[in-house]
This record gives structure tokens, sequence and C-alpha cells, in this order.
């Protein structure tokens, strides 16, 4: 359940002209013409991971037994 405050937030944020037009922009954007261009986004995806590199993590240690 919303509280009173929380719709009255709401409420404001409806009225928003310029809310409603960033969310119409994102609509549109999210509609793509063609289709995407698998290089690029690779090339995207590895330029974000070295934005902030992470150490790789240790293999999990194999079960020296595993009963079925």
């Amino acid at each position: 359940m919303l509280t009173e405050k929380e719709k009255e937030e709401l409420l404001e944020m409806s009225r928003s002209k310029s809310l409603r037009e960033d969310f119409r922009r994102l609509r549109e954007g999210a509609r793509l013409p063609q289709p995407v261009d698998l290089d690029l986004v690779l090339k995207w995806l590895t330029f974000v991971s070295s934005l902030a590199p992470a150490a790789p993590r240790p293999l999990p240690k194999p079960y020296p037994k595993a009963l079925l």
C-alpha cells in the first residue's frame, strides 16, 4: 500500500510535462529500427569492463567424493 505522501508524489510526477517527455523519448529509443551490430556491442562491453576490472574469482574446489 502507498502512503498518502507517496500517492501525492506520484500525482505530482504525473503532472510533470518534462518527465512525460523524458519517458516518451525513452520509449522511442527502445524501439530499434535496425538490428544491433554485435561487434559494436562487444566493443562497448569491453570498454565498460575496462573501467572497473574485477579480480578473477578462484574456481570452486571439486568434491573429493560425489555420491549420486
